[in-house]
């Protein structure tokens, strides 16, 4: 049986939808961040205060040390367990959004055929960056600033507590002016991270069914890149924004750094590769190359009636 071709206006509903549900589930992860980075930031001050109260004027390198190592703790008092779980589990919920396309080709079961192990060490790849960047952002300033106000300050008790509270308060890990906490780059990691594993997930099932026309889908605007104005409106095949498979490379624009079919147009973009039938190339106007006779290859997948 042959893959079911979306017209234009389906595909474009269909984008809307998933994209939608792909937003939520990095908002969801992003408000536990937040929520996080917050108790993490109120425990630590509570460290601070309670150290501030010791009678001796003087805070030795040993104490120093020992607060310095209680950061750890106190990330793991502040939920941050929790969320590196949540954030793993919502990338089981981006697959299931992108196979939902093929679901629309009339793919009874498009899970089956997925290579597991290939998304769980992608999906591994992504929580290993969020851990490097809670340590370096909330962990790792702080133990050093800790030891380091210690020593430059002879141990005064007074100046390094308000020197390490000035440090959580200007240097990034709480804003400027006192409110919460936001880290606008971890929450962009967040959603970069589900668009590049939705990307994935869509192009390893794509390359199992056979398909081999793409087209490059996302907002027109004066937002969007050089690289994804140029794939957008580039029309090797008479079709604007419509290649095969293989002509999809980093190649395509001077500032591409990785292949566009997993990375869109760079960090955070809002731009993807859709695979279409070749019955929908057609339609569209696609100009096939020599000896490609332009017909759809059968699929050895169970499709809906």
């Amino acid at each position: 049986m042959m893959l079911r071709p979306l017209s234009d206006k389906k595909l474009r509903q269909f984008l809307k939808d998933a994209d939608s549900r792909i937003e939520k589930l990095s908002a969801d992860v992003i408000k536990r961040l937040e929520k996080f980075f917050t108790d993490y930031i109120t425990r630590t001050k509570a460290m601070l205060a309670d150290i501030s109260t010791s009678k001796t004027e003087i805070i030795r390198l040993s104490e120093a040390t020992e607060m310095a190592q209680n950061l750890d703790a106190i990330l793991a008092e502040a939920g941050y367990k929790e969320v590196r779980a949540t954030y793993r589990r919502s990338f089981a919920h981006v697959a299931r959004e992108s196979l939902r396309y093929f679901s629309e080709m009339g793919v009874s079961k498009p899970q089956v055929g997925i290579d597991g192990d290939v998304l769980n060490a992608l999906r591994s790849g992504f929580v290993r960056d969020l851990d490097l960047r809670v340590h370096s952002k909330l962990v790792q300033p702080l133990r050093e600033k800790i030891i380091q106000s210690t020593i430059s300050l002879g141990g005064n008790r007074r100046n390094v507590i308000a020197d390490i509270a000035r440090s959580i308060n200007n240097e990034g890990i709480l804003r400027r002016d006192g409110r919460r906490f936001y880290d606008f780059n971890t929450s962009v990691m967040v959603n970069d991270a589900h668009r590049r594993f939705n990307r994935s997930v869509r192009t390893q099932k794509a390359d199992q069914l056979g398909l081999e026309i793409y087209t490059y889908r996302g907002p027109r605007d004066n937002k969007r890149r050089d690289a994804c104005a140029i794939i957008q409106d580039s029309a090797p095949h008479g079709v604007p924004g419509v290649y095969y498979r293989d002509e999809i490379k980093a190649e395509m624009h001077k500032d591409l750094k990785s292949n566009p079919m997993v990375s869109g147009g760079g960090f955070n973009c809002r731009h993807q590769f859709m695979p279409i039938t070749k019955e929908r190339a057609k339609e569209l106007g696609f100009q096939f190359r020599d000896g490609d006779s332009g017909e759809d290859a059968e699929t050895g997948e169970v499709l809906a009636a």
